[in-house]
């Protein structure tokens, strides 16, 4: 299995459904670059997210450290994407890693550069593949990211995955 590397999206979206162990179950181990922990743990819980104190205990439990990255290209530096994008898609071009991320801007960044991408739709959708969701859970998990206004994946893409795994 290739490495794996997350942007904040995704870990942020799967702390809020409580879904994170999906993570260990699927990929075995993820990379998360330093300032994506920053943002998804260290910032969310000085804002008091309880999504960012279950991401920072799961990181703890299963041994996951963040890992500081230097090596970022120039052209991916001037880009307009925040540091957390720009250094995960640094750390998955060093490791030939699979990008999990869901802004469209950092996602295309990601494609342009080679790499493969999946986001926290998709994240959901291998693991129904692999039976660790059933098509009810899948829907419901589904569902709850349509109705989260804090997770910014569009109900219309929900529709469409949904129809498009199941049939619907």
């Amino acid at each position: 299995m290739p490495p794996v590397v997350s942007n904040a999206g995704p870990l942020i979206a799967l702390a809020k459904l409580n879904l994170l162990d999906i993570l260990s179950k699927l990929y075995g181990r993820v990379h998360i670059p330093l300032a994506v922990y920053e943002e998804a743990v260290i910032a969310g819980m000085q804002r008091g997210y309880e999504d960012a104190f279950r991401l920072f205990s799961f990181l703890i439990d299963v041994g996951w450290e963040p890992e500081k990255v230097t090596a970022i290209p120039q052209d991916l530096i001037a880009s307009g994407l925040d540091k957390g994008e720009k250094e995960s898609i640094a750390l998955a071009l060093e490791k030939g890693a699979l990008l999990l991320i869901d802004e469209e801007e950092g996602r295309e960044q990601a494609r342009k550069r080679g790499l493969k991408v999946r986001g926290t739709l998709g994240i959901l959708v291998e693991a129904y593949r692999h039976e660790l969701l059933t098509s009810e859970q899948l829907r419901s998990y589904f569902q709850q990211i349509e109705e989260d206004e804090e997770i910014w994946i569009s109900s219309r893409l929900c529709h469409r995955v949904l129809r498009e795994v199941l049939g619907e």
